[in-house]
């Protein structure tokens, strides 16, 4: 189990599903820079509000082998990091 003092994102994801509000999150990069991370509410979307660009992308990246992906809209995201040219997270 995580100590919730190391895991703000964790905290903000459970605030936000508890109903509390949650302010706006910074998330920090390599380098030390840092930029707006995504809200935890993304994280709860269901399939309709989903971008139009992810809603038709999840079947060109489902495969047979992905257990129940692509029968039916997953009941909240679950997105992939995206990773660089350099395959780094």
């Amino acid at each position: 189990m995580i100590d919730p003092a190391q895991d703000a994102f964790g905290v903000a994801l459970l605030d936000y599903c508890e109903g509390r509000h949650v302010p706006e999150l910074m998330l920090e990069v390599k380098g030390g820079s840092s930029g707006p991370a995504m809200h935890p509410e993304w994280f709860f979307r269901s399939f309709e509000c989903w971008d139009w660009w992810e809603r038709e992308l999840l079947p060109l990246v489902c495969t047979s082998s992905s257990e129940g992906c692509c029968q039916s809209p997953p009941l909240t995201p679950r997105p992939v990091p995206w990773r660089s040219a350099a395959g780094e997270a």
